[in-house]
């Protein structure tokens, strides 16, 4: 996105699936790595490093936008089979042949806070008979104590098709069918070397806030792959991680809570930023021209 928005690609994608679509009822709109972030944070983990998330109000709602120093210094060493795994575990859909990359978008509660969602995804099970029937598998994550996700965006596919305007020059490439994959059949990849344990206090709050239905943990020997563990992460030997994940998940609710009531004291249209050093966390206002704000074609949306 160069110097707009990273967050231009979500209202484009929900625009052309749902024209109608209300904005205006979250209270936060944000990538998965934020939460991530501030989860970390909230649970004293040892292992959060400092980090920057940038706050653009519209209306009521937060925006918040992932920040990442740029590092330009040549990769060094090792890092692991996880992307070369994907590629030939897994077959392209058709339509997606040229993609970099999967994203979905789903609204999420968390004890009152409306969370509009966006997460990377690697995989889903195959299958071309989606149907618009509630997820099964979705329940079993719904009596965790965060809300049901749901694929809040073109689900209805008897709907007139409206020609929608591109979002800042963004261009809509339509695939056929136009159907959203079921939330029950998507899949988290994981690669670990054959000794080495997953870390659950990592990886269950990753599909946790993303309510990804499934972990496939492929465990290799010196990069040769023998096995593969298909987990559910609704499953009751998962019960003991999903307890754990919604202590964290409550810590993180009163840090967002704290968050909205914050930035509703400033003015309007004031960009803000959050930075976490040295494990102190605080709110601050940014130069005015710095950052990737929305810009008004989006702010737009929220009146």
């Amino acid at each position: 996105m160069r110097k707009m928005s990273p967050l231009i690609p979500l209202f484009a994608a929900i625009d052309d699936m749902d024209p109608s679509f209300d904005y205006k009822q979250f209270d936060f709109i944000t990538d998965r790595n934020n939460l991530r972030k501030l989860l970390r944070w909230a649970s004293g983990s040892p292992d959060e490093k400092d980090f920057r998330i940038d706050v653009d109000v519209a209306g009521w709602t937060c925006l918040f936008t992932r920040l990442e120093a740029q590092n330009t210094d040549t990769v060094q060493g090792f890092m692991g089979y996880g992307h070369e795994y994907e590629k030939a575990a897994t077959r392209v859909t058709r339509g997606c042949e040229r993609a970099t990359g999967h994203h979905r978008m789903i609204s999420i509660d968390i004890d009152g806070l409306k969370i509009l969602l966006r997460f990377t995804i690697e995989a889903c099970t195959s299958s071309t008979n989606y149907t618009n029937d509630e997820d099964d598998l979705l329940a079993a994550f719904s009596g965790l104590g965060i809300g049901g996700a749901s694929a809040s965006t073109g689900r209805d596919t008897k709907k007139p098709q409206v020609t929608v305007p591109a979002v800042r020059g963004v261009s809509i490439n339509q695939t056929t069918p136009r159907k959203v994959v079921p939330q029950s059949s998507l899949i988290e990849l994981k690669t670990r070397a054959a000794r080495r344990e997953l870390d659950w206090e990592e990886v269950y709050p990753q599909v946790y806030l993303s309510q990804t239905a499934f972990l496939y943990l492929a465990k290799h020997d010196r990069g040769n792959f023998n096995t593969l563990e298909k987990i559910e992460l609704g499953a009751k030997s998962m019960q003991t991680h999903a307890r754990r994940a919604e202590q964290g998940i409550a810590k993180l609710k009163l840090v967002l809570q704290d968050i909205l009531d914050a930035v509703k004291k400033e003015d309007v249209g004031v960009g803000l930023s959050l930075v976490s050093k040295d494990g102190k966390l605080a709110l601050y206002k940014r130069q005015e021209g710095t950052g990737k704000g929305p810009g008004k074609d989006i702010t737009d949306k929220f009146k």
